[in-house]
């Protein structure tokens, strides 16, 4: 196969097992139905294949789950922004406490808020640095799904090229 061929095969896992058996019945039948949309066949016409349903559906669900991502990802931001403002108030509202030999250090209770404000920013971080992982990956696999449809329409395209060619000698002979 070709070196950017995207292999994304998994062997190990059956999706379909995971259903209950109304949910398979269901999936059998709208399976069903996109491949008699995607397989076509004209009584006036050779058999042709349709991938822009397949790649209509696969667009579909990739920008459905980029826009959950994207959603995430600004609500994730938008916490980290907050969460970055109060450590700042709190920070600089200790400030003249810690400059001031007379007042002391700050309490425990302001302390313990700090620590968890800072707890909370880091989990935000890490969960924004996840979703941005998924995000990237999702956009891979859109890439390597748009690749997968057009060397499919391309081999499709040589195979009725050809089959036109063979058809044409049949018509000779």
């Amino acid at each position: 196969p070709a070196p950017d061929l995207c292999m994304d095969v998994k062997w190990f896992y059956e999706p379909t097992k995971t259903l209950m058996e109304e949910e398979r019945a269901a999936l059998l039948v709208v399976v069903r139905e996109k491949l008699k949309m995607i397989c076509e066949t004209n009584p006036e016409l050779a058999k042709s294949m349709d991938v822009s349903q397949l790649h209509r559906l696969t667009t579909e669900v990739d920008n459905a789950e980029c826009a959950v991502l994207r959603k995430e990802l600004e609500q994730k931001s938008a916490k980290i922004v907050d969460l970055e403002m109060q450590v700042r108030m709190l920070q600089r509202g200790h400030a003249p406490l810690q400059e001031a030999p007379r007042s002391g250090p700050p309490s425990a209770a302001t302390e313990r808020m700090i620590d968890m404000l800072e707890e909370q920013l880091s989990k935000v971080r890490s969960d924004f640095q996840i979703r941005d992982m998924e995000y990237r990956k999702v956009l891979r696999e859109a890439e390597c799904a748009v690749s997968e449809r057009d060397e499919l329409a391309d081999f499709i395209k040589q195979e009725n090229a050809q089959r036109l060619l063979a058809q044409q000698e049949l018509e000779k002979v």
